[in-house]
């Protein structure tokens, strides 16, 4: 459980990064400093020409095996919510497609649909990686949940105990009264068999 709640909370960390590196990159005019994909000129390692967009794209590869990853494991785990791994999956369809789109507007040379479609993609992308996140941290582990059931089912058998001695003691209580006043009416009779007894001397 707590693998899901880290890789979820990475994979929104590193995507709002990404998000913010492209905003600078598209504001500043960067959008073609690289005009290869996936790589720069300089291959893997880049010279400071190309950094700032091979921070971008590293932060984009990085981001996408943290969202698949984040699906497999709500997968995976069997406590995992149906709502983990709709939304897990969706990030994942969307990642894929954000990359694709990545890579079509570098081809094409910053195409004005395209660039809006990676944005509205981008959107939610993010939607659906906060979502993810919050159903996660949401998550109860096995044990917790046995412990809470317990708990519950402890205190209503108290309740119970509590309301059966109330009941005795109201049973021991009627019958004390009962034996009290069946003790005070046979003593009057026998005071009653005395006097007659007297006046008939």
């Amino acid at each position: 459980m707590a693998a899901i709640k880290y890789l979820a909370l990475s994979s929104m960390i590193v995507l709002y990064s990404l998000m913010f590196l492209g905003g600078y990159i598209s504001a500043a005019g960067l959008g073609l400093t690289c005009p290869e994909w996936p790589l720069c000129p300089d291959g893997i390692m880049p010279s400071e020409e190309y950094l700032i967009e091979w921070i971008h794209r590293l932060a984009a590869a990085t981001t996408g095996a943290l969202v698949v990853a984040t699906m497999i494991a709500g997968f995976l785990h069997k406590g995992a919510d149906a709502k983990i791994r709709v939304t897990s999956s969706l990030a994942t369809v969307f990642v894929i497609v954000q990359i694709t789109l990545g890579a079509l507007v570098i081809d094409l040379k910053l195409h004005a649909v395209l660039v809006a479609i990676h944005l509205g993609i981008g959107i939610l992308l993010f939607a659906m990686v906060l979502l993810t996140t919050l159903f996660a941290f949401r998550l109860q582990s096995p044990a917790k949940a046995v412990a809470h059931g317990r708990s519950g089912g402890g205190g209503g058998g108290g309740d119970y105990g509590t309301g059966g001695s109330g009941d005795s003691s109201s049973g021991v209580s009627r019958n004390g009264r009962g034996r009290r006043r069946n003790s005070g009416s046979g003593g009057a009779k026998m005071m009653q068999d005395a006097a007659t007894a007297d006046v008939a001397h």
